[in-house]
């Protein structure tokens, strides 16, 4: 009922062959095939100017392949006209991919952030959603004519991390936050109409809300129409120790104020996962702790998303050494759940998959 695995060997994505690397931020979906495809940044370290985003394939029955890089900033695009100013050597690093892979056309979408500045001026605040798809799953993207990806917005600050979902009205959202001025969630709309046309000319709509000190969120549709967010806290915020919640009543086109949660999970500034499963359970990924990215666990719900009545840890270091963090999660087509994370102290993407019961024993 459980396997998990490394995708690849300890520090095995360095940019600087045989250096060690720092890896994070991943991401994962189902291809055609019942392949895995999973994709995270690495480099010397997180937004150091080689950092690349890699990706990896799993096919059932297979092992991880091993990794290449598919996306890199003055490789495989360019710096945008906005960010002029930054052209140049080390002026860049990449970020926080996100994969969805739409089964009516077959077609594999990738966003990710790109980070500008030189040395100590890059940071997340200084970051861009870029945004491309593939129709050969990754082998080619599709991007615009003078080969640069297209920008999801054209005013810096924007982050991403979890994962698309689509609306039982067929349209997408895309969960974001805003890094700029303060931490607070924003949601991408498209119609399903508009997502056929791909990365290039797409039309997203941009959905701002009131919420602050919350940022990173993680969503399900409940009921048509009912849209549920889960939240990163900050530090020093009013939701500090625990994951913060807001809700949608009309798909996502407004949301109420955030508030504590009312499961009681904690947060310890660190990013959640949460996926509906098919048969309308909910399962979310946290680490299950106020303070430490230790134990990374498991929670069911059974009702819906009214409570998560059984939780497992997928993770746990009793000496709290390690780091187990920043998970993604999905349902596979055969019904497993498919998490990746990072894990610390190998600086490593790992990957777990296991079952609705397994987590109930």
């Amino acid at each position: 009922m459980f396997e998990s695995k490394e995708i690849f060997e300890p520090f095995g994505c360095a940019a600087v062959e045989g250096g060690k690397g720092s890896n994070h931020g991943s991401n994962i979906c189902e291809g055609p095939s019942g392949e895995l495809i999973a994709v995270w940044y690495g480099g010397t370290a997180e937004k150091h100017e080689d950092v690349q985003i890699w990706m990896s394939k799993k096919f059932p029955g297979k092992d991880w392949q091993k990794p290449w890089v598919c996306e890199k900033e003055g490789k495989t695009s360019k710096i945008p006209e906005e960010m002029e100013e930054y052209e140049g050597k080390n002026a860049s690093s990449e970020g926080n991919p996100v994969l969805y892979f739409e089964k009516e056309q077959k077609r594999l979408h990738l966003w990710w952030i790109t980070i500008y500045g030189i040395g100590s001026k890059r940071g997340w605040s200084t970051g861009f959603i870029k945004y491309k798809h593939s129709d050969d799953l990754g082998k080619t993207w599709v991007l615009r004519k003078d080969n640069r990806p297209r920008l999801l917005h054209d005013f810096w600050g924007v982050m991403i991390k979890n994962v698309p979902i689509k609306l039982s009205s067929g349209d997408m959202i895309l969960p974001s936050m805003a890094e700029w001025t303060t931490y607070s969630p924003i949601y991408w709309k498209c119609t399903a109409s508009e997502f056929k046309k791909g990365c290039l000319d797409s039309q997203w709509k941009k959905i701002q809300t009131s919420g602050t000190d919350c940022f990173q969120p993680t969503i399900v549709e409940l009921e048509p129409g009912h849209v549920l967010s889960l939240m990163r806290s900050t530090k020093e915020g009013k939701f500090s120790g625990v994951m913060a919640q807001m809700e949608s009543s009309d798909y996502g086109e407004t949301w109420g104020m955030p508030f504590a949660n009312k499961y009681g999970f904690p947060n310890c500034n660190a990013n959640n996962a949460m996926v509906k499963l098919k048969n309308g359970h909910l399962v979310i990924l946290f680490n299950d702790s106020p303070k430490e990215r230790n134990p990374l666990t498991a929670a069911l719900s059974e009702d819906g998303g009214k409570t998560f009545k059984y939780k497992k840890n997928v993770e746990h270091d009793v000496k709290d050494v390690g780091r187990f963090h920043y998970p993604c999660a999905i349902q596979s087509s055969d019904g497993r759940i498919h998490v990746t994370y990072s894990n610390s102290p190998h600086d490593n993407i790992k990957w777990a998959s296991f079952t609705e019961d397994w987590i109930k024993k």
